[in-house]
């Protein structure tokens, strides 16, 4: 009877493809769901009825309705077992331990796998070896994970089975990544993507796809990961799908590029996607715990918390230990980051750190012993800190640079908790030596500023103990070692391609589009929406930018700077533990000054700008008047606020200001003691040697550039053409982007009068409004040579947004940190007809030679203080650079 039973059922097959149609359910989910109710609808025997739960199983959890999957997974086992066919059983079995696996049910899974391998004979046990391998690695058992994929991947190639042969590979890719063998993950996983596309199993190679890009993050290639995700992207909405992992695996990126805003966008999108998805508690799960991270690195520890506990009790109910770790690990982080510190909390710090140690994955365990050192130092406990230290700062010597950068960290703390000084500058210098390899290996602007968050303890730990031993020469070198990371990272060019281009044409079609409408009292809403999306896309695209390994940063040599200041006095400003500290650098001395608060510094500058707007804007001669003696007081607080003591150190001569991030825009001019001045400045020392041995280029081209709607018509440009023989004039309908883009490349000189506009929320589409639309900073990016010296004489150029630890973003210090040697442009609103005055003074002065900071110190003092607008506008500029 049996017998009989297992021939009719071999004589079905030929008529009824039951691999098809599991195929299906992971390609096609909602497809396979209608086909497998036809066949249920149609009285089928229970091997058919098997095939047709089975898949309806699968194609369930795939769409997210995890009691559906489980009913219908059961179902399947039971008609399997009817049908006779032991290996038609094992295989609905094996489904129904993936099913509890994903539904975070792991040890029910476990069981359901090994008794469905005990039956199962030849191809069909390889499949789930390789099911068991999956569920193996979720819980932790990477070495009897790997064993059953080894033993599975040679049995399916050898029987052809494509499908189940690349699901393998992954699931072997997976293992790779957990034990940090990233090359062989990445090569098992090109090789599934490729295998799923040509079995036509889209969305499989689609998934292939996304974990490769995983893989690559894991490695600490920022720029091919998100590469990977947006070509995932893609092929997830070629198939009609959108996962939540993809938002997940985004965040982890954008978090460790030290852009936490956009991180937690993603893991809320994720958490959202995944809210009520029964079948993917495990993903749902990790998705709170990404969400709790991405929290934290926004300073929201309330929030953190509360995501990582919910995380750590789904962890708990799936028995995914590693993962109820991680989860306390970041609940620890959270309370320590509130203001908590006990030794409770020590106690709690060390289990997790020493149970995170017996599981592979060392990344966590190197922070978790951090976390536990760092707690250690702030009860006074040294045993317990130096312990824990020292397990962290065993990563200094493998893994990626950000990794590694973490152990040395690791030793930085213990070694400034020991008085080590020697010992603690070694591992703070060699710590910055692997995030400079990490930076260089960022081409985007973006992503280059604001990675350097993973260096800022490292410096101030540095800078800390130059403070503490009073060493002017040690802080400078800390100070400028650290300084200006992203500028003196070699400059990337954006990817010279057609899409970059037309996007951007887009943005300037778009953008102005919006400026008719509202000039026209007509509604924006939904061209705002496309500025948006347009401004996304340009800006992820610039994201997966890769930069180079090539090249090496500059040493700050002290010597060689005091030969080139010559008889110029140096003003570099350190924020330590926000207390500001100045050091002066003259031809006979090297002194460290304590300032006090950056917070009374930055209130001080607000008062001062705000005198300096009143006056551009007034029209009142009573009130310009009122409003010139009140900026004169608030000029001589700011001053005692920025500079302290450290006036008395000044000199005669000229002066090269480096400011601090936040203290960027200071219009240094307005300073008593710099008013009859010449000022440069520069975003760090060593940046402005560099600045004074940039070659200019052949020949002496001037480019000359008038955007439209000007209150006066770029009055200067047409006074100041006449300085210079065969400039060229862009005005008007020649004034559009492209074209001005083509004349700045490679100019020597170049002027342009259009209005500015500074971006608070994103710096890099801060633009100047050329005919067709924005000139924006990505657009400036894609110049093959910026011009040698640019003078901008639209208001707020001179803007930038702190990115990072203290870095700058914008279209002065992108310009700068492009190649520019010298760049004229105001830190806030002018006063548009003064504005006209200045400029034809300081062109006067750059036709007979002058530097840009000697031309504005000279047209400054021309046009004297008699009239407090052009005085005040005068204040308004800032020299950039050397040239």
């Amino acid at each position: 009877m049996a017998h009989r039973r297992v021939e009719a059922a071999r004589r079905g097959r030929d008529a009824f493809a039951g691999d098809e149609i599991l195929r299906l359910a992971m390609s096609l989910p909602a497809e396979a769901i209608g086909r497998g109710r036809a066949i249920m609808a149609a009285r089928p025997d229970d091997e058919q009825a098997s095939y047709a739960l089975q898949a309806m199983s699968i194609a369930h959890r795939e769409l997210g309705d995890g009691a559906a999957a489980l009913r219908c997974a059961r179902q399947a086992v039971r008609a399997a077992e009817r049908s006779g066919l032991t290996d038609r059983a094992a295989d609905a079995r094996a489904t129904l331990g993936s099913t509890l696996a994903v539904a975070g049910r792991i040890r029910e899974a476990l069981a359901e796998l090994d008794g469905a391998l005990s039956t199962a004979t030849g191809v069909h046990a390889a499949r789930i070896r390789m099911r068991r391998g999956g569920v193996l690695r979720m819980m932790g058992r990477h070495g009897e994970a790997m064993n059953d994929l080894r033993a599975a991947i040679p049995s399916l190639r050898s029987a052809h089975d494509t499908v189940y042969e690349a699901r393998a590979l992954t699931a072997r890719a997976m293992v790779y990544d957990d034990l940090g063998e990233w090359t062989r993950s990445d090569r098992d996983l090109r090789r599934s993507e490729e295998l799923m596309r040509e079995t036509g199993q889209q969305l499989e190679s689609v998934w292939a796809r996304h974990n490769r890009g995983h893989v690559a993050f894991r490695a600490g290639n920022l720029p091919t990961a998100l590469g990977h995700y947006d070509a995932a992207e893609t092929m997830y909405e070629a198939v009609g799908a959108r996962d939540a992992e993809l938002e997940l695996d985004r965040c982890r990126v954008l978090l460790a590029a030290g852009m936490p805003d956009d991180a937690r966008r993603h893991a809320t999108n994720a958490v959202q996607l995944l809210e009520g998805n029964t079948a993917r508690a495990d993903a749902r799960a990790e998705a709170m715990l990404t969400a709790a991270s991405a929290g934290l690195a926004a300073g929201d520890a309330r929030t953190a918390r509360d995501f990582a506990e919910a995380a750590a009790r789904s962890f708990r109910v799936q028995q995914r230990a590693p993962w109820v770790l991680r989860a306390q690990r970041v609940v620890i982080l959270a309370r320590w980051l509130s203001g908590e510190g006990s030794r409770s909390l020590l106690q709690q710090a060390s289990a997790v750190a020493d149970q995170l140690s017996t599981f592979h994955d060392s990344a966590e365990a190197v922070e978790a012993h951090l976390l536990a050192g760092r707690i250690a130092l702030s009860v006074r406990d040294d045993d317990a800190a130096r312990s824990h230290l020292d397990v962290a700062a065993l990563a200094r010597r493998r893994g990626p640079s950000i990794s590694r950068a973490t152990g040395w960290l690791a030793q930085a703390l213990q070694a400034e908790a020991s008085g080590d000084a020697r010992r603690l500058l070694s591992a703070s210098r060699r710590g910055l030596d692997l995030l400079d390899q990490h930076q260089l290996t960022l081409g985007a602007t973006e992503m280059r500023a604001r990675g350097t968050v993973h260096g800022a303890e490292l410096a101030s730990i540095a800078t800390r103990h130059a403070i503490r031993t009073r060493s002017p020469q040690r802080l400078l070198q800390c100070s400028e070692r650290w300084r200006a990371t992203a500028l003196t990272a070699a400059p990337v060019r954006p990817p010279d391609d057609a899409g970059l281009a037309l996007e951007l044409s887009a943005l300037r079609d778009v953008t102005r589009r919006i400026g008719e409408a509202r000039g026209e009292g007509q509604p924006t809403t939904s061209l705002e929406h496309e500025q948006s999306r347009i401004e996304a896309s340009v800006r992820r695209r610039m994201l997966r930018t890769s930069g180079t390994a090539a090249g090496a940063r500059e040493r700050f040599d002290l010597r060689r700077l005091r030969e080139e200041l010559g008889d110029t006095t140096l003003v570099e400003l350190v924020e330590v533990d926000d207390v500001l500290h100045v050091v002066t650098v003259g031809r006979r001395h090297v002194v460290l000054h304590t300032v006090g608060p950056t917070a009374t510094a930055l209130s001080e500058l607000e008062f001062a700008l705000f005198g300096l707007r009143r006056i551009a804007a007034a029209a009142s001669p009573a009130l310009i008047r009122a409003s010139a003696v009140s900026l004169q007081a608030a000029a001589g607080s700011l001053e005692k606020a920025l500079l302290g003591p450290a006036v008395d150190r000044l000199g005669d001569g000229a002066v090269l200001v480096v400011p601090s991030g936040r203290l960027h825009a200071v219009p240094w001019s307005l300073l008593p003691s710099l008013r009859d001045r010449e000022v440069s400045v520069a975003p760090s020392a060593t940046s402005w040697l560099r600045a004074r041995h940039v070659s200019p280029p052949a020949g002496d081209r001037v480019t000359l550039v008038v955007g439209p709607g000007l209150e006066t018509g770029g009055a200067e440009v047409a006074k100041v053409a006449g300085f210079y023989a065969d400039a060229r004039l862009l005005d008007g309908p020649g004034a559009t982007a492209d074209d001005v883009l083509e004349a700045l490349n490679g100019a020597s000189l170049a002027h342009i009068a259009a209005h500015g506009t500074f971006r608070a929320d994103n710096a890099l589409f801060s633009c100047l409004r050329m005919t067709d639309g924005p000139l924006t900073v990505h657009d400036l990016e894609r110049l093959r040579r910026p011009p040698h010296r640019l003078v901008l004489s639209s208001c707020d150029s001179g803007l930038g947004t702190v990115a990072g630890a203290d870095e700058l973003l914008g279209l002065s210090s992108a310009l700068i940190g492009m190649g520019s040697a010298g760049l004229l442009a105001s830190v806030l609103q002018v006063n548009d007809a003064a504005t006209v005055a200045l400029m034809v003074a300081v062109h006067e002065q750059l036709r007979d030679g002058a530097t840009l900071a000697a031309a504005l110190h000279r047209a400054r003092m021309a046009l004297g203080t008699d009239d407090p607008v052009l005085a005040a506008t005068g204040q308004s500029f800032i020299a950039l650079g050397a040239a």
